[in-house]
């Protein structure tokens, strides 16, 4: 019978996993770019569709541009 592992054993292997899975920092200007075009893109879908609102695309688009001009 297999062994069962404990919660937290779980959790660690989980996060251990998931951490590929996370953003890394953009230090390409293109790849930055790319970026840009797929948020403004994207938006613009989901504002034609009545997902959002304009308040809302300008929100997404202002924190993706604070967190590049952070860096």
């Amino acid at each position: 019978m297999p062994q069962r592992r404990r919660p937290v054993e779980l959790a660690d292997q989980q996060r251990e996993q998931s951490e590929h899975l996370l953003a890394q920092p953009v230090s390409d200007l293109d790849l930055l770019a790319a970026r840009l075009h797929a948020l403004v893109d994207g938006l613009s879908l989901h504002g034609l569709a009545g997902h959002r609102t304009a308040p809302e695309m300008i929100a997404q688009l202002d924190a993706f541009l604070d967190e590049i001009l952070a860096d």
